[in-house]
């Protein structure tokens, strides 16, 4: 039941009793059912929901064929058929949890399961399934905080971002999170301050935040949710108790699953979480880049937020509101503080949802402002969408189309000379790997980024460059693959490495979709001996 402001109605006075009780909230919702049903002559909340997710399932499927795996999504779904057969079969791992940014007990064999029945399309057809799952919670959610004529412009809102285009796609852990994450952000406004549903918030945002380690820093919204929304029942020293309460559920089986996954998931979270090293990108371009993708719902949450308080909305309605904008900034701001790009197109959709929330209820009111003149209002909201349509869709096609090499090519070319003896270095390891599983085992993988090597001559341990060039030397590959571009530097010393070793021959060149990525195959021939 709507109890904030709505587009329909004035808001509801605070009482004692529940909302959703009483003869006053009954007339309520079904001024606003009707007004829904009303609109433009059809069912707009029901139409607008089905065609968000038709919208959304087009985006996917104009993508999800068109590239091989990303380099995370070949990690992690690689680390997925791992943990399986450690599970079933007694398998070693390697530590994955020292350096994922999620537990890896938790998405990647889901993942996995997926990866079985149909490869890289149906493992991103599950990521496109999660975020469809968002959509729908983000119409739940607006519905019951600003009315039904919200909840729909909210989801095909959210459908229309570049972000939510883009992890529509993509088969790694961060649907599954932006979905957990949504789901606790509407059991916050639906719980209304009952213990049972504040249990069920608690219980999936610790979910969440072992699912990806960075949704933590939605947690504090969805704990604000919870209280405000316990505000119309409850006074605020009992609405307050109700966000502790879901913080110590969350708390609690967080700190379960700290101790369950051992010293090696502890630093995992520390390294990749907590302690994340910083880099060079200035704040001016992280906000830049920000705005290109969640700037077209910003401005129509900050609009809800201001109308908001025109209309005289309580305190604990214009709260909510303004937790809803906190949201979107988070990702941006947090990005700003460590300088750095990494992973920021697909942080902003969390807090993208959230805000969606209150870009919807600012859409339903213009849509249902001046009774005499409903010609305009749809014009100027289809146009709107329309325009971060035209806008987002080259966006996605940059991350996506432009965002990684193709590796048909490469893959195909190795095919033939790997099997389950030799070793074999390459440069963005975990593609290779995943493709040619059946083939190889995961420790015949050497990648660009961490190698150490002990020289039986000298008994010295060698790193970086060196350990390469030792390597190499000592004719310790069968193969090698490099892209001349993700780790550049690196590779001219270990291309002049191998062109002083007459037992390496170059084999390929093979040119890729990405401007300045060539892959160089070399593959290991020892030269004939005389005599």
């Amino acid at each position: 039941m709507s109890w904030a402001v709505s587009p329909h109605a004035e808001e509801a006075p605070q009482t004692a009793a529940e909302p959703g009780t009483g003869s006053g909230s009954s007339r309520r919702a079904r001024r606003e059912e009707a007004d829904g049903r009303r609109l433009l002559g059809l069912r707009l909340p029901v139409w607008f929901l089905l065609l968000s997710l038709a919208v959304q399932v087009g985006f996917a499927l104009r993508l999800i064929w068109t590239r091989t795996a990303f380099s995370d999504e070949a990690l992690y779904l690689f680390a997925g058929h791992d943990l399986v057969a450690n599970w079933v079969h007694g398998v070693q791992l390697p530590s994955y949890a020292t350096y994922f940014s999620g537990a890896p007990q938790l998405y990647p064999p889901i993942g996995a399961a997926a990866d079985t029945i149909g490869g890289i399309t149906a493992a991103r057809l599950l990521g496109l399934a999660c975020m469809m799952g968002a959509t729908v919670l983000a119409y739940l959610a607006a519905s019951r905080l600003y009315g039904r004529t919200a909840g729909a412009l909210a989801a095909l809102t959210f459908v229309v971002l570049t972000p939510t285009q883009f992890l529509s796609a993509f088969s790694t852990y961060d649907p599954m999170a932006v979905l957990l994450t949504a789901l606790a952000g509407y059991l916050a406004i639906r719980a209304e301050g009952r213990w049972g549903w504040l249990a069920a918030t608690g219980a999936v945002v610790a979910l969440a935040d072992g699912v990806k380690y960075a949704s933590a820093l939605w947690s504090p919204v969805v704990v604000a949710l919870a209280v405000l929304c316990a505000m119309p029942r409850l006074r605020l020293g009992a609405a307050l108790l109700r966000g502790v309460f879901v913080t110590a559920v969350a708390g609690a089986l967080l700190g379960l699953g700290a101790l369950a996954g051992g010293r090696q998931l502890r630093s995992g979270i520390e390294s990749t979480t907590l302690s994340r090293h910083t880099g060079q990108d200035t704040v001016a371009f992280i906000m830049g880049e920000s705005w290109d993708w969640v700037g077209p719902v910003l401005l129509p949450a900050v609009a809800g937020l201001v109308l908001l308080c025109v209309r005289g909305a309580s305190w604990a309605s214009r709260g909510i509101g303004a937790v809803l904008l906190l949201a979107v900034v988070l990702a941006p701001a947090n990005q700003a503080r460590i300088n750095l790009t990494v992973s920021l197109h697909k942080h902003v959709t969390f807090g993208a949802w959230f805000a969606c929330l209150l870009a919807g209820f600012f859409l339903a009111w213009l849509l249902e402002t001046g009774r005499g003149r409903r010609i305009w209002q749809p014009l100027v909201i289809s146009a709107a969408l329309a325009g971060t349509l035209a806008v987002g869709v080259p966006e996605t096609d940059r991350l996506y189309l432009n965002g990684w090499a193709d590796a048909t090519e490469m893959v195909a070319a190795i095919r033939p000379h790997v099997d389950e003896q030799g070793l074999y270095l390459a440069e963005n390891s975990p593609v290779p790997r995943y493709y040619l599983r059946h083939e190889t085992d995961g420790t015949q993988w050497v990648s660009t980024w961490n190698y150490s090597y002990k020289d039986p001559k000298d008994k010295k341990n060698y790193s970086g460059a060196a350990a390469y060039e030792k390597a190499i030397a000592a004719n310790k590959f069968n193969l090698v693959v490099l892209d001349n571009k993700t780790t550049k530097d690196l590779d001219v010393k270990i291309t002049a490495a191998l062109q002083a070793n007459k037992n390496y021959q170059q084999v390929a060149d093979l040119p890729s979709n990405i401007k300045g990525l060539h892959y160089t195959i070399w593959l290991y021939k020892p030269a004939a001996k005389s005599g």
